[in-house]
């Protein structure tokens, strides 16, 4: 049997101060470890040794490791140099290096640095930055389309905008952005479409 050590700070180690404010002691909980078994939280555990070539070769994976895992492939987003990172593909069954998505560079088709959550579980594609817009890739590695995220105010910036990050998908179309830019939208989730919404977001964003 599997099982993992995890320091919990459970409710027999906390207090309450005041109506809603808890005081956990650490020091305590650390001293009750309590054992969790793994399969309290998973139904199958797979080990895949990732199949490393001279194609393939991964750094810095342990410090910084970015994975998604597909129906077919293990895709990793691997540093190589000068702040550049590639995408591989690796088979999901075998650990086997497939192939790279797309390629890092300045081109029409190529990428400058993938998203951090680059892979939309919704649409099964693959996200990147390009030079001033997004890149987007399939699964085998094919280049599909590019598009140009929208800009909100941002005092700082010196022309007064900035554009949009991907932080999370929500659907094949649809993705959130949490802006903090100390406008009319600071501290809130901005919701658009990549094909349909994203004029208009930003022609409501500039009034």
């Amino acid at each position: 049997m599997i099982s993992l050590i995890f320091i919990i700070p459970g409710s027999s180690f906390s207090q309450s101060i005041g109506d809603n404010v808890i005081s956990i002691d650490l020091q305590e909980a650390i001293l009750k470890k309590q054992e969790i078994v793994l399969s309290r939280f998973v139904d199958k555990l797979e080990y895949i040794p990732l199949g490393i070539t001279s194609e393939s070769a991964l750094s810095h994976i342990m410090y910084s490791p970015n994975v998604r895992v597909t129906d077919d492939y293990i895709i990793v987003s691997n540093y190589i140099s000068g702040g550049n990172y590639q995408l591989l593909a690796f088979d999901r069954a075998t650990g086997k290096f497939a192939h790279e998505i797309g390629r890092v560079g300045r081109g029409p088709e190529e990428y400058s640095r993938p998203l951090k959550n680059f892979y939309n579980r919704y649409d099964k594609k693959i996200y990147a930055r390009g030079i001033s817009n997004i890149k987007v890739y399939n699964q085998q590695g094919k280049f599909l389309e590019s598009f140009v995220l929208p800009k909100v105010p941002w005092p700082s910036a010196v022309n007064g905008y900035s554009t949009l990050e991907i932080d999370a998908f929500l659907s094949e179309d649809v993705f959130s952005n949490f802006v903090n830019n100390e406008t009319e939208v600071k501290n809130k989730s901005v919701f658009c479409s990549i094909r349909k919404v994203c004029q208009a977001l930003t022609r409501t964003a500039a009034r």
